[in-house]
């Protein structure tokens, strides 16, 4: 696939790290071969616009308003093999998945 830039603004607020704001500035290149997520990543507003022009994939395809093209990207979609779209389906994998699974890891 290539290579995405990713931007990470990171501001300092009196050299306190918070949530929302980091004590630097950095730009990140990461390598992107199987990735179907980065793309996806879009504005508030970007999911206003999508939502009130009836393109939203929550209802579509049992996806998320977080994914812009849900065909690259569905970890949320009930498990079918099918070519339609509604399925647990990653962008580089040839068929869908059969469960997929969140792990968080603490610090």
């Amino acid at each position: 696939m290539g290579k995405a830039v990713v931007k990470m603004l990171e501001q300092s607020h009196s050299g306190i790290e918070t949530k929302h704001s980091r004590l630097t500035e950095r730009l990140t290149t990461l390598e992107t071969t199987g990735d179907a997520i980065l793309s996806r990543q879009r504005s508030a507003e970007g999911r206003i616009n999508e939502l009130t022009a009836g393109i939203s994939t929550l209802g579509s395809q049992s996806s998320g308003w977080w994914f812009g093209n849900c065909r690259n990207s569905n970890l949320n979609g009930p498990y079918e093999k099918a070519s339609n779209g509604y399925g647990i389906e990653w962008g580089t994998w040839a068929d869908a998945a059969k469960f997929s699974k969140m792990m968080i890891r603490r610090k």
